[in-house]
């Protein structure tokens, strides 16, 4: 029902490959609610108000809901199906039997009653004393709707669960609101940052000058001014101003714990600048056994990063994963404190070499996102996800994920954000060769609010600005584009970054620029990836293009194994005919899946994987002879020419041969005198 009113209204529709619902509650869907209002309908004012209960306080114990409602009433609506009640170890939860049927109570209950029943259900909660951490936050949510004394201690400790679980940003806001309007302390106030700083909103300047006016103490003093570094260098966009702020407050702080948090928060701040040498130099020392776990958590990020940035990919994988238990540790699961942390656990696998791993972790990191109502964490996963399928040539998954990122992003007015997803959309449009659509794109990013000193995004947004200048006739801008970043990566130490810029100038045909900057960087032993982007520069022999190929392809790096392989078939003397079109065999059909048009490949059809004898055969069928009249004109058999023909339609996808002109030049066979 939902379906077909879907289609009837037009909020069902397909958008490319997928369908899109656009009602935000199906069960709002006319066919569908007047089914479910018969079942519902002669429920008496006590059994309507107990269903009105129960879909408001999903989840609810049997004993808690008695209290609330009479067993009558209950009873009743078990037996016909309505309410279930479950077996969870010795507690006996009740739901709705069904979530549509959650939804449609939900949304007829009258905004009176559900004011009511939140103010019995808060002061049910306090007779039970809140004994789980989710009763806490259900508690404050419910006493602030229905009113009645508040407990502050108790609001100030919903609200802090709220941030450190990083639930719904609105429910994040309004219990911080209130906690701090309740007990304006610095502590309050700085939950309040913590929920406002995710929106940029214009409330944060003079929240951190209100509190910095009553900081009395070294921790409060520390706290606020690493939360103005933070608003500095995330917010405003210039993070070497963030961390003088925390070089001043250092000069006055005594505590050995408090100095571990500023270095953490400070090596984030260089890491995000693009300096990985003091980044590192500022983790090590945050990373200390007595560090507190927050500051550790921080410090891992940014030593991620920043081994990200240098090519020491056992050092980033070991700091996320440290990250990963720390926030485990903490009771806070997988999310880590700064959003974009878990994203930097899947670049770093693909960048590593290990592209199907890191597209696991994002998939997996979008679903543990959605569950747990955290937008941000949303975006970021979807735009990990993009990336995963870039590094694996998927180039149409990768455009559309990463404008899904992008919506995802502007809804959040995070502008650094939305600026990466458009550099993917443009990395993915360029090597299909979408001139006017990377141009498009190109306007946008131009259009956006700068980063200003945040450089830990700028490889993708270069690659992707060089790869347009080339594909739109102004070479020499891509490569001195490309050449100067490469050289200032190499003098701030980044030598994974060094190393995607050379690629790319390999990849857009500058191959002597990229032998020169490559001879200037020592490659790990441990960089799979880098091997093999190094072995490809430097091969010379068909077969060294070969192996480059191979390695790309065991990294599931589809797109760059097909140029590998193309290479192997053109640019060099082949050894022979036969490893020649097993080559461009190669390289043809991993293309045609990437969907690629990327100057390596050059020419490169379907048709190119053909051997001589099928592009023959296709050719002459193409100019209307039948099997037999090439058989003859051939001197062969007819099932040989029907072998030939089939391998033929298959390599080009075709299943007609009036659709073999489209790729091969027909030929007719030669009037008999």
């Amino acid at each position: 029902e939902i379906l077909l009113d879907g289609l009837q209204a037009a909020y069902l529709h397909k958008v490319g490959a997928e369908w899109q619902f656009d009602r935000p509650n199906p069960a709002s869907s006319p066919r569908l609610s007047d089914l479910l209002v018969d079942r519902l309908r002669g429920a008496s004012a006590e059994e309507r108000e107990a269903l009105e209960i129960a879909a408001m306080a999903v989840p609810i114990g049997l004993r808690e809901l008695s209290e609330l409602v009479t067993a009558d009433a209950l009873a009743a609506l078990e037996r016909r199906g309505l309410l279930t009640v479950d077996r969870l170890d010795r507690r006996l939860p009740v739901r709705l039997s069904h979530p549509l049927y959650r939804e449609l109570v939900a949304d007829s209950t009258p905004a009176a009653s559900r004011l009511g029943y939140a103010r019995q259900l808060a002061d049910q909660m306090e007779r039970h004393d809140l004994r789980r951490a989710d009763d806490l936050l259900r508690w404050a949510l419910w006493r602030l709707d229905g009113g009645g004394p508040i407990d502050t201690a108790r609001l100030t400790a919903a609200a802090g669960l709220a941030v450190a679980r990083r639930v719904d940003l609105a429910v994040r806001e309004r219990l911080t609101r209130a906690a701090y309007a309740a007990d304006p302390s610095v502590a309050n106030g700085l939950l309040l940052y913590q929920s406002l700083v995710e929106v940029a909103s214009d409330d944060l300047d003079s929240l951190l000058a209100d509190l910095a006016a009553r900081a009395r103490t070294e921790p409060d003093r520390a706290a606020i001014m690493i939360a103005h570094a933070y608003h500095i260098g995330w917010v405003a966009h210039r993070p070497d101003e963030g961390t003088d702020a925390l070089d001043e407050v250092a000069r006055t702080i005594h505590s050995p714990a408090l100095l571990s948090d500023i270095m953490a928060h400070r090596a984030m701040l260089y890491a995000m600048s693009g300096r990985p040498g003091p980044a590192l130099a500022d983790a090590r020392e945050a990373l200390v056994p007595s560090a507190q776990p927050g500051a550790r958590m921080i410090a891992g990020t940014a030593a991620a990063l920043a081994n990200l940035m240098t090519a020491s990919f056992p050092q980033a994988r070991a700091a996320t994963d440290l990250v990963r238990t720390l926030s485990a540790q903490a009771d806070r699961g997988s999310i880590s404190p700064v959003p974009a942390a878990f994203l930097l656990e899947v670049r770093i696998l693909a960048d590593q070499g290990y592209a199907q791993e890191a597209l696991r972790r994002a998939a997996a990191a979008v679903a543990d996102a959605i569950a747990n109502g955290d937008p941000m964490r949303h975006a970021w996963s979807t735009a990990a996800v993009a990336y995963a399928h870039l590094c694996q040539g998927d180039l149409d998954d990768a455009a559309t994920r990463a404008a899904d990122a992008g919506r995802l992003f502007a809804s959040l007015a995070h502008h650094s954000g939305q600026r990466w997803t458009l550099a993917l959309r443009l990395l993915a449009t360029v090597q299909r060769g979408q001139i006017d659509e990377a141009g498009t794109l190109v306007k946008a990013l131009r259009a956006m609010p700068d980063l200003g000193q945040i450089r830990c995004y700028d490889i993708d947004e270069t690659v992707g600005m060089a790869w347009y200048e080339f594909l739109t006739t102004d070479a020499a801008a891509a490569r001195d584009r490309l050449e100067r970043a490469a050289h200032g990566w190499l003098a701030e130490q980044s030598t994974g970054l060094a190393m995607l810029a050379t690629f790319a100038l390999f990849r857009l045909r500058f191959g002597d620029c990229a032998a020169a900057l490559l001879d200037r960087i020592e490659v790990p032993a441990d960089w799979p990836f880098g091997n093999a982007v190094s072995a490809l520069i430097r091969a010379r022999r068909p077969a060294d293009y070969v192996t480059a190929g191979d390695a790309f392809r065991a990294q599931d790096m589809r797109l760059l194994a097909a140029e590998a392989y193309y290479l192997a078939a053109t640019r060099t003397r082949p050894h022979g005919p036969p490893q020649r079109t097993r080559a461009l065999q190669a390289a043809a059909a991993l293309a045609q899946q990437c969907r690629a048009d990327t100057p390596l490949l050059g020419r490169l059809s379907p048709a190119t994987a053909l051997t001589r004898r099928e592009e023959q055969i296709a050719a002459l069928a193409a100019g209307g002879a039948s099997n037999r009249e090439v058989a003859q004109h051939l001197g062969l058999s007819e099932r040989t020419v029907e072998n030939h023909l089939h391998r033929a339609f298959a390599k080009l996808g075709v299943t007609r041969r009036s659709a073999l002109s489209q790729h091969v030049p027909a030929k007719h066979v030669p009037a008999k005198d």
